[in-house]
């Protein structure tokens, strides 16, 4: 995608892209004139905002432990759904002391 950035639309990501099939008839040993960018389409994906990562549960207690997280804020958001049950946050420190 040009210059590697989305947009940010309300509470979603926009993120263009751009492929090329290419075209062998078009091709040549110099490399200045192939069909290698012959038959471009661009498009486009669109993620739900902080939607990058994804856990589920069973019905059974269990723990997740990342890797160490580092922001600039005062909060920690965290969408769930937990119709039947609960999330429990614990922040913990390089050392695994509870904070």
């Amino acid at each position: 995608m040009p210059g590697g950035i989305c947009l940010v639309m309300d509470d979603t990501l926009w993120f263009y892209y751009i492929g090329f099939q290419g075209d062998e008839t078009k091709l040549d040993k110099s490399g200045y004139k192939n069909g290698m960018y012959a038959n471009a389409s661009t498009g486009i994906a669109i993620l739900r905002r902080d939607g990058f990562a994804s856990m589920d549960a069973g019905a059974k207690a269990g723990n997740l432990c990342t890797r160490p997280v580092t922001f600039n804020g005062k909060h920690l958001f965290v969408n769930v759904d937990a119709l039947e049950g609960e999330l429990t946050v614990e922040i913990r420190d390089l050392d695994g002391r509870s904070g």
